[in-house]
C-alpha cells in the first residue's frame, strides 16, 4: 500500500532536526515523510540522520521580496508534481511560505505550527507575558518556582541567554492553565 506524502517545512534545516525530535522518523513508518528547508548541507545531514526524503528551497530569514517569490514558485510547483496529502510548517517564514503555495498547489491538510518565539524580544510583548509570570498565580498553581521563572525569562528577553524553547513553553502552559482553570 502506498503512503501519503507529509511534507515538513521549516526555514533551517536545524528546526528539522531541534524542534521535531525524532518525529521525522517515527512518521515514516505511516507517510511518505519529505523535509524541506534552505541550506542543502545541513538538509542532507537531517536526511540522512532521520533516514526521510529532503528537498531544498532557499528561503531567507528577513523579508526578501525577490527571494520569497522565488521560494514561493519552487514550492508551489513542488506541491503539485509531490501532491502531498499534508503539508506542516515549523517557523514563521516557512510557515509563510509554505501555506499560500500548498493552498494554491491543492494539498488538502495545511498545517501551521508556530515554534519558537520570535515576538518575545518584541517591544510590549514582556509586558504580555509578565501577566502570566505573576508570583500568587504560579504560586497558587504549585508547579513552578516563581524566582526561577523570572529570571530565565529576563535573562531571555535581555539577550543573556536563549531559552526560546522553555520560555515558549512555559508561556504556552500559562495560556492554556489561565484559560483552564482561571476562566
Amino acid at each position: 500500500m502506498n503512503k501519503r506524502k507529509l511534507i515538513r517545512i521549516t526555514n533551517v534545516p536545524i528546526s528539522l532536526e531541534i524542534l521535531l525530535g525524532n518525529q521525522l522518523n517515527f512518521m515514516n513508518q505511516y507517510y511518505d515523510v519529505v523535509g524541506i528547508s534552505s541550506d542543502k548541507e545541513n538538509l542532507r545531514k537531517v536526511a540522512d540522520l532521520q533516514g526521510v526524503k529532503v528537498h531544498h528551497v532557499e528561503m531567507k530569514r528577513k523579508i526578501t521580496l525577490l527571494y520569497d517569490l522565488i521560494a514561493l514558485w519552487k514550492l508551489y510547483r513542488y506541491f503539485k508534481i509531490e501532491k502531498p496529502f499534508i503539508v506542516h510548517s515549523h517557523t514563521s517564514k516557512a510557515g509563510t511560505l509554505g501555506m499560500i503555495p500548498a493552498k494554491l498547489g491543492g494539498v488538502p491538510h495545511r498545517l501551521n505550527t508556530v515554534a519558537g518565539l520570535p515576538l518575545l524580544v518584541a517591544k510590549g510583548l514582556k509586558r504580555k507575558l509578565l501577566k502570566y509570570i505573576d508570583k500568587k498565580f504560579i504560586e497558587q498553581q504549585n508547579m513552578f518556582n516563581y524566582h526561577s521563572i523570572l529570571k530565565l525569562v529576563n535573562n531571555h528577553v535581555d539577550g543573556k541567554t536563549d531559552n526560546t524553547f522553555r520560555v515558549w513553553t512555559f508561556f504556552c502552559f500559562q495560556k492554556w492553565y489561565k484559560n483552564t482553570y482561571d476562566a
